[in-house]
């Protein structure tokens, strides 16, 4: 018996140190990085309006087209495309998904709508001051809050 790793265990080895060598790359080595000032992690919508990727238009923008983009519709990560050159490794994938119960998509409901945001409290408060200041009176209370 021979005390090497296996052909798996020496595939999963040299895809984990090429995924942090890389990660460890990409991070931000500036320690001036601000990442309300980097490009990437904001987008345009349809009328091209810039939103920062995953706060609450993000997700509401989600919510109403159907949520995040299906296994199909997602491009390749890297290290997908790795293992798909590695022989063999395809196979494995391919078998660990096959795995597990199989989920009835029809009877799924969808998720219900995003997260109020933790400073929407303040946004609130602020919207109610600056209407009572222009109007005289106040935003009427939600029947519900008390």
């Amino acid at each position: 018996m021979s005390s090497q790793p296996s052909t798996s265990e020496k595939i999963k080895q040299t895809t984990n140190s090429a995924l942090d060598s890389v990660s460890s790359t990409a991070s931000a080595a500036d320690p001036n990085y601000d990442p309300n000032k980097d490009r990437h992690n904001f987008a345009k919508d349809d009328l091209g309006n810039k939103f920062k990727k995953g706060d609450y238009k993000d997700q509401l923008n989600q919510a109403a087209h159907g949520g995040p983009k299906t296994e199909e519709e997602k491009p390749q990560g890297y290290l997908e495309k790795v293992a798909s050159y590695i022989p063999g490794i395809s196979s494995l994938q391919q078998h660990a998904y096959e795995q597990g119960p199989e989920e009835d998509t029809s009877s799924k409901t969808p998720p219900g709508p995003p997260n109020r945001p933790d400073h929407d409290v303040q946004v609130e408060e602020f919207l109610r001051k600056q209407y009572s200041s222009s109007s005289g009176t106040g935003i009427p209370e939600p029947k519900g809050s008390s």
